[in-house]
């Protein structure tokens, strides 16, 4: 008995050309996505004096890679809640976080899997 495949050399030279291609289409979906939830985040951080809002920002992709992040040395608690201390004692009342990065990766989630999704037709079309 003898099988026969036909098109295994189209099909290594298309795994070739995509492999060739994918860093840069990975490294130019995640800048996107980065860019889609700074976009998001932004609206939804808290703001008194803008400066925590101002401090969002993306890293650049590295190997796969993308950090989006607030600098700002209160951003955690403003994020995930903290205890209120007024004149050095802790009042036992708690600040409820804003949970804005959380909330913002939540909203764009089937965005993320919709472009995903393109992404990767387009590079085995």
């Amino acid at each position: 008995m003898r099988i026969e495949f036909k098109g295994a050399d189209k099909l290594a030279r298309k795994l070739r050309e995509v492999a060739t291609k994918y860093p840069r289409e990975r490294d130019l979906f995640l800048k996107q996505e980065a860019e889609n939830l700074l976009s998001r985040v932004k609206p939804l951080t808290p703001s008194d004096t803008g400066r925590l809002r101002g401090a969002w920002s993306r890293t650049e992709p590295a190997g796969g890679n993308i950090d989006v992040y607030d600098n700002t040395e209160y951003a955690p608690f403003v994020e995930f809640g903290h205890r209120i201390v007024a004149w050095g004692h802790d009042t036992g009342r708690v600040q409820p976080g804003a949970f804005m990065l959380r909330d913002a990766v939540d909203d764009l989630a089937d965005n993320f899997q919709a472009d995903a999704t393109r992404i990767l037709a387009r590079l085995f079309n």
